[in-house]
């Protein structure tokens, strides 16, 4: 399945940390998601598959293993009319189905647009025909806002394994929005990352802006969001395609590892954590646990 600007952030950035240093080094965590050549989770590894890199200087964990608290998703649809209805179903389920096979405790949640704000709907009782006739065909909030509102919702969530997910038919509509610097705010005060499937052709690149002269591509801003949370844009031809691509994100996401590791130098500002051996791209979010 084709994806759209796959990026791997392998560098633990210190946007917003405090590395722990007072003379002694401080043990550190971060989720992470390792992803093979075909955008699936690589799954069953340890401490010995994986390294810090500190330049061309690497050296070993103290401790990586499978996440086992609950996951909290909030997925976002964006840009889908009535007749993609049956598809957009189909993509939930799949991410709610995979999620049921995570820690106990774990939940997704749908976002649905009402007014100027929109709320969470948990699927877990299930959701009405009103609430999924709601996802689609509506007046629509701007996509970034959607996305913070997702991330707004999910500060309640008692774990601090959260995601957005974004399931968007990408179209001149959404191709542009609205640019207010706080995405990346938002996401990181909620310490949730944002997986992102869109469906469809994206603006061709260097079109002109139609809005405001404030406004940014959408591509610019997803960009940026997906690696400061270490997670992925994925693209797919048609609205059938989005189901499996949803089912994966959600794997990836349930797929993280807890990674414990020390600062490596307190002059340090980046470093990388990799895997041996090449077992894998390393995905890690710019904030610690």
């Amino acid at each position: 399945m084709p994806r759209l600007f796959r990026f791997v952030l392998v560098v633990a950035c210190a946007v917003g940390l405090a590395p722990g240093w007072a003379g002694a080094q401080t043990a550190q965590q971060v989720y992470a998601v390792v992803v093979d050549g075909d955008g699936y989770p690589v799954r069953g590894l340890s401490a010995e598959d994986f390294s810090l890199r500190d330049g061309s200087v690497r050296q070993a964990v103290l401790g990586a293993e499978p996440a086992t608290n609950p996951v909290w998703l909030a997925v976002v649809v964006q840009g889908f009319k009535t007749a993609d209805l049956p598809q957009v179903r189909a993509a939930i389920d799949a991410i709610a189905a995979a999620t049921r096979t995570g820690p106990a405790g774990s939940r997704v949640g749908v976002m649905r647009p009402a007014s100027a704000t929109s709320s969470w709907r948990d699927l877990a009782p299930g959701l009405s025909d009103a609430d999924w006739q709601s996802l689609v065909d509506h007046p629509e909030p701007p996509v970034l806002d959607a996305i913070g509102q997702a991330a707004v919702a999910l500060r309640q969530a008692p774990t601090d394994r959260r995601a957005v997910v974004l399931l968007v038919k990408r179209s001149a509509s959404n191709a542009l929005v609205l640019a207010h610097g706080l995405l990346t705010d938002q996401l990181f005060t909620a310490g949730a990352s944002l997986w992102t499937v869109e469906v469809g052709a994206t603006p061709a690149a260097g079109a002109a802006a139609t809005g405001p002269a404030d406004s940014v591509k959408l591509d610019d801003v997803l960009t940026d969001a997906t690696k400061f949370g270490g997670s992925l844009r994925e693209r797919v031809a048609d609205t059938p395609g989005m189901i499996p691509m949803a089912e994966r994100v959600a794997n990836l996401v349930l797929a993280q590892y807890v990674v414990t590791y020390l600062w490596p130098n307190p002059m340090l500002s980046t470093f990388s954590i990799a895997t041996r051996h090449d077992r894998g791209d390393v995905l890690v979010p710019a904030w610690a646990r």
